[in-house]
């Protein structure tokens, strides 16, 4: 049998198996609680793939093979010649390592179709070839929905943690030697979320969701939180404009910045555990 008449039915035959498996996208800000919660899972025999791990140099190189994913002969001519590149130390060897969004990876063509962060693909590749291929219930736990260019059939849960529930785990994050960048708000929290005066459309209702543009600039104008962050500081009076939390002495909630698909679900984080989160998927997502 031809190569490449092989290759397209071991191609078909990756998809089937996809298809016969369980998938669900915990997507979500940064901090917001998704790895403490999925960890949960895997006492009921979840696998979890997670976007921080694939960031990791160590945990790409398996899947960063020449085209083939099943020939490992390939993939490891590939690694040592990706190798002596980095040894080399060539200008456009991005960041010096093997990510997929450089240039002259085997596969930045089939990246390039869908875009976004490029982890989600290697994280599309662990699925096919790595953690996920043994397993018919996978968690991906990501800052991002591109997986979804890669597997649209991929079930979707968008988790949402509240401001101060993302600031206090920040904090704790940064004790740890964890630190994130003030992005989480100005861009992962504005990219979902925008404030409402309309009690009825926020996510959370009720007086003790509510919030003022003064009471927010106070919270997140506290050292501690703007110290845990690595980089810049958080801009505040510019997070709060674009939130749309302009007026003084209204009372404010959150809302989707855009509404979900009809096959798509929003998980409320705050004052829940790893069991909640079971329970949301055996009911909500698997419908059992």
């Amino acid at each position: 049998m031809k190569y490449l008449e092989s290759y397209k039915l071991f191609e078909a035959k990756s998809k089937n198996e996809l298809d016969n498996k369980t998938i669900i996208l915990l997507d979500g800000t940064s901090s917001s609680g998704k790895t403490y919660m999925s960890n949960g899972l895997k006492r009921s025999g979840w696998v979890i793939i997670g976007s921080d791990d694939m960031g990791k140099e160590q945990n790409r190189y398996p899947f960063d093979h020449s085209g083939i994913g099943f020939d490992l002969v390939m993939g490891k001519k590939f690694q040592e010649e990706t190798k002596e590149l980095r040894k080399s130390k060539e200008k456009d060897f991005w960041l010096d390592s093997t990510w997929v969004s450089w240039k002259g990876h085997p596969k930045n063509k089939e990246y390039k179709k869908v875009g976004g962060d490029p982890r989600s693909w290697y994280i599309f590749q662990n699925i096919k070839y790595g953690l996920g291929k043994n397993s018919n219930k996978i968690i991906i736990d990501d800052v991002s929905d591109t997986i979804l260019g890669y597997y649209p059939e991929c079930k979707y849960v968008l988790f949402y943690a509240p401001i101060d529930i993302l600031k206090r785990n920040i904090i704790e994050r940064a004790k740890k030697g964890d630190s994130r960048g003030e992005w989480v708000f100005s861009d992962q929290f504005l990219s979902r979320y925008k404030a409402t005066e309309n009690e009825n459309e926020s996510i959370c209702p009720g007086r003790d969701n509510s919030f003022t543009r003064t009471g927010l600039k106070k919270l997140l104008s506290d050292k501690k939180l703007q110290n845990s962050f690595h980089g810049k500081k958080l801009d505040v009076d510019e997070f709060i404009k674009k939130l749309g939390a302009v007026k003084e002495g209204v009372d404010y909630w959150i809302k989707l910045k855009k509404p979900l698909k009809k096959n798509q679900k929003l998980f409320l984080a705050n004052g829940k555990n790893p069991k909640d989160l079971e329970e949301f998927i055996q009911k909500e997502i698997l419908n059992k």
